[in-house]
């Protein structure tokens, strides 16, 4: 074999190497473009919800994911990530979810009609006194 050819020889395994190393990182690139999730956080300012959501949020950041948060208190996760320095991360998008306020009266009283709906729906039911029937 001359020089020639063992010169040409590493050229070509060179090549192959660096052929499979692009479709590697290809694969790494779509992997981590999957990575998403969307974390709904639908009572938030209600105890300690919103710091787990925080330390959920930071939590797949770190890790490489792309993080979208909904919750009422979009504010309140935004200080919670800027005291852990990830409020500006590319991969986070804070979406903020406005959600209408009902007065005490309004939520007293459509309680009241779902406690009388379901009473009535549930005197409306046969009641079934067979033992082998209850089973089905």
């Amino acid at each position: 074999m001359t020089e020639r050819d063992g010169s040409a020889q590493r050229m070509n395994a060179m090549t192959e190497c660096d052929d499979r190393m692009r479709v590697k990182a290809s694969i790494t690139h779509q992997r981590t473009r999957l990575r998403s999730i969307l974390l709904y956080n639908p009572i938030s300012g209600h105890g300690h919800l919103d710091s787990w959501n925080a330390l959920f949020v930071s939590f797949l950041l770190e890790a490489g994911w792309h993080v979208a948060s909904l919750s009422p208190g979009a504010e309140d996760l935004q200080n919670r990530l800027t005291q852990k320095k990830l409020a500006t991360h590319p991969n986070l998008q804070i979406l903020e979810w406005r959600t209408p306020k009902r007065r005490l009266s309004e939520r007293i009283r459509a309680k009241l009609v779902r406690m009388i709906q379901k009473r009535l729906q549930a005197s409306r039911k046969p009641v079934i006194n067979e033992l082998e029937a209850s089973y089905l």
